[in-house]
């Protein structure tokens, strides 16, 4: 056994956690993915003694729409909002820019547990929006936040209106690997919406960082998912973040890189530049964080410089390690 297996066997591994088999859902980039299974890890969560899941499920979703090319999907039901169905007593908050998307995910659900708001999600109207879902300084079973700009000032704006959600599902900018602590951040003089393209949302890193009060579980290529540390539900400790990173990203997209992304690796394909933005970035570091810092900061000045040759107005971002 190899150091860096032996390391990853003495931690978590949410890779033989993970049972039984469910349906896979292909996300946005058409690459399948179930987040682990989320159902199981909230029942695993609720039966801590101090879970406080006694009100039901209660659960916050920014980007909550439903893929509209429901013909690539395998599964299209967001498995967050999957904790719905057949979930006695349970409250949502659902909020997406998209109406057609967010209209797809609200009729798939029990109306009488679910608010639906067709809006934009910013760190001024989180409160709002949860208050009209009767969630603020609610402790929510799950918050899941994947809006592709600013999504760690969003989070931080949503845990400060006293929510201590016991399990976090965040999308990654997996671009950027550990140590690099990265954050696009919200900026009144820019449209909301998707950034992609540009700098957008928050690196694995820097969600662990923010995140003091829980644990880094699982990576599943874009989607990070977070337990409260006080409702840790497993034997073993959690893996580091450069441990969950490889498992979860580098060593795919590496295993893919090898198979000439063909085979079980084709669905890997959407994600190849990130792969390869990932790989290339360590690679010029040779092992140091200073390198790696300057190699990353490069890159997002070019992202800038193309915007605002566009004559677009720049959001500002965080970088360091």
């Amino acid at each position: 056994m190899s150091r860096r297996e032996a390391l990853q066997a003495s931690c978590n591994s949410t890779g033989l956690w993970v049972r039984p088999p469910e349906p896979t859902r292909r996300n946005t980039f058409l690459q399948s993915t179930n987040l682990l299974s989320i159902e199981r890890l909230v029942k695993d969560v609720c039966n801590q003694a101090n879970a406080g899941c006694r009100s039901g499920i209660r659960l916050a979703n920014f980007g909550a729409g439903e893929y509209l090319t429901s013909t690539r999907n395998v599964a299209t039901l967001d498995p967050v909002n999957k904790l719905l169905l057949g979930a006695g007593d349970a409250r949502a908050l659902l909020v997406d820019p998209d109406a057609n998307r967010l209209h797809k995910a609200a009729r798939a659900l029990p109306a009488s547990k679910v608010v639906a708001l067709n809006e934009y999600a910013t760190p001024g109207s989180v409160r709002s929006q949860l208050q009209r879902a009767g969630l603020v300084g609610v402790p929510l079973s799950v918050l899941k936040i994947d809006i592709d700009s600013f999504d760690c000032d969003l989070l931080a704006a949503t845990l400060a209106a006293g929510t201590q959600p016991r399990v976090i599902v965040l999308e990654a900018n997996v671009k950027f690997p550990p140590k690099l602590r990265f954050s696009a951040h919200f900026d009144a003089r820019v449209a909301a919406g998707s950034r992609l393209g540009k700098p957008w949302g928050c690196s694995l890193a820097y969600q662990h960082a923010v995140l003091r009060d829980y644990e880094l579980l699982h990576l599943d290529t874009l989607d990070s998912v977070h337990v409260l540390r006080s409702v840790w539900p497993f034997a073993r400790r959690p893996c580091s973040v450069r441990q969950t990173y490889e498992a979860g990203f580098a060593e795919p997209c590496r295993r893919a890189a090898r198979a000439g992304w063909l085979g079980d690796f084709e669905q890997m394909r959407p994600v190849q530049a990130m792969c390869r933005h990932s790989e290339s970035l360590l690679k010029r570091s040779n092992g140091s964080k200073e390198r790696l810092l300057v190699a990353a900061r490069e890159e997002l000045m070019r992202q800038d410089e193309k915007q605002q040759q566009k004559g677009t107005t720049l959001a500002r971002w965080t970088l360091e390690v």
